[in-house]
């Protein structure tokens, strides 16, 4: 049986957390339920309680071909759709479902169709946090108006695909005083300031190309690019980096969320053309942010979020780098409820999930016996 990149990510998705289709949904997993002691003066958590929420967003990813002049990088994107959606967060489930509404996203018919299959997971552990994801677009336009000539005013390519599966691990040294729950999941409630570096590594692969097996530059700009006859690039890449984070807790409701990464990548980039591929190593940088702000009580939660991934391949051909990027911009309403006799009994597995710890079961049964007794 042959597996492709998509089947390949869905199972991941189904083995790490909750995927779903065109959105990014966050979960965590049972047997890395972080069951590290808070510090209470600084966390507030709600270990019993259910978090329902309301959200917008809209979502992008696109990447950029480099030019024989610094400032005429040939940059496709995908369509920026609002999305309307809702979820809850039970102990360490989470689910969201989110769609995109017509009459929100007319403005987008002018770049043409982008078919999405988006899947995004973050599994938060004792000390550690993973992001885990994986993207496959279809349909692209170029992101500056009137960028090629005869096309007005977007450029746009239903026969480009892309193709990216990955993820970073992030070691937290602060787990006790800081929460990125609180930003990404909002089920915890920051209530002091704290900040904490990080360790991490990513890794990740992915493919750009024709389905046509047309060249991705157009004939008109060729003589622009030193890599215009590539109608296809496979990058892959791995490495260490280093990140801080920090949670600035104003009046004790208000907060200012922000958090930067970089990683030094050992990457791999394959250039195809008619004419054969040529192949290049090199070491290049990738960069994660994100930033928040919003309003938080033991009820309610108002936030607003911005969340990018960055990463950069060198191509044979040409002088400067390629680029990859997707995020999203978020905006969530957050209700927290009491687990009510109804509720209890609906989310009984959910329980008796948490209360296990399924890895420690697996590679040290006599230990996690004992603790039961």
């Amino acid at each position: 049986m042959t597996l492709d990149l998509k089947t390949i990510a869905a199972v991941l998705m189904m083995a790490g957390g909750m995927c779903s289709f065109g959105e990014k949904t966050y979960a965590q997993l049972g047997f890395l339920n972080p069951v590290l002691p808070r510090d209470s003066v600084y966390i507030k958590n709600y270990p019993a309680g259910i978090t329902g929420r309301a959200l917008f967003q809209r979502k992008y990813t696109g990447f950029s071909i480099p030019g024989r002049q610094p400032d005429a990088s040939f940059r496709y994107a995908s369509n920026k759709r609002l999305l309307l959606g809702a979820g809850f967060v039970y102990k360490f489930f989470n689910l969201n479902i989110s769609i995109g509404l017509p009459y929100l996203n007319q403005d987008l018919k002018a770049r043409g169709k982008t078919r999405s299959l988006d899947l995004q997971t973050y599994i938060f552990g004792r000390k550690w946090m993973f992001d885990v994801y994986g993207q496959f677009y279809g349909g692209f336009h170029i992101k500056q108006k009137y960028f090629v000539p005869g096309w007005e005013p977007y450029y746009f390519r239903d026969d480009i695909r892309l193709r990216l599966i990955g993820g970073t691990a992030y070691y937290i040294f602060n787990p006790q005083k800081f929460s990125f729950r609180m930003a990404l999941l909002q089920d915890e409630w920051q209530q002091k300031s704290s900040g904490t570096f990080m360790l991490n590594f990513g890794a990740f692969y992915g493919l750009a190309f024709s389905n046509t097996m047309q060249q991705l530059i157009p004939d008109t700009l060729a003589g622009q690019y030193g890599n215009a006859s590539v109608n296809r690039f496979r990058f892959a890449g791995f490495g260490p980096g280093l990140g801080y984070a920090y949670n600035l807790v104003i009046k004790k409701h208000f907060l200012l969320s922000g958090s930067f990464s970089t990683n030094i990548m050992a990457s791999f980039t394959r250039e195809q053309s008619a004419s054969g591929y040529r192949d290049v190593f090199h070491f290049r940088p990738g960069m994660a942010f994100m930033a928040s702000a919003g309003y938080h009580s033991d009820n309610w939660n108002f936030s607003a979020a911005w969340i990018n991934n960055s990463i950069y391949y060198k191509g044979y051909s040409s002088e400067g780098n390629y680029a990859m990027s997707a995020g999203l911009y978020r905006f969530t309403v957050a209700k927290r409820f009491n687990n009510g006799r109804v509720s209890r009994k609906v989310l009984r597995l959910i329980d008796k999930a948490a209360e296990r710890n399924i890895l420690q079961e697996i590679f040290r049964p006599d230990s996690t016996n004992a603790v039961r007794q």
